[in-house]
């Protein structure tokens, strides 16, 4: 194999790795962005709702 067809697999080999952990980081903080909100409407929804019950027709 040539030195510059190694290079170019290399590169390749780098960013799909970074594509990867990127990929990854951002699946994992979405999760956890998805688990605090809930976590949060739970806790908050009533207190909420009070602050928002001025609002004609609100329910």
């Amino acid at each position: 194999m040539h030195w510059l067809d190694i290079v170019i697999l290399v590169v390749i080999a780098i960013s799909t790795f970074l594509g990867l952990m990127i990929g990854l980081i951002g699946a994992a903080l979405s999760l956890a962005g998805i688990i605090v909100g809930v976590i949060l409407a739970g806790r908050y929804y009533i207190p909420f709702s009070q602050l928002l019950s001025f609002i004609p027709g609100g329910g």
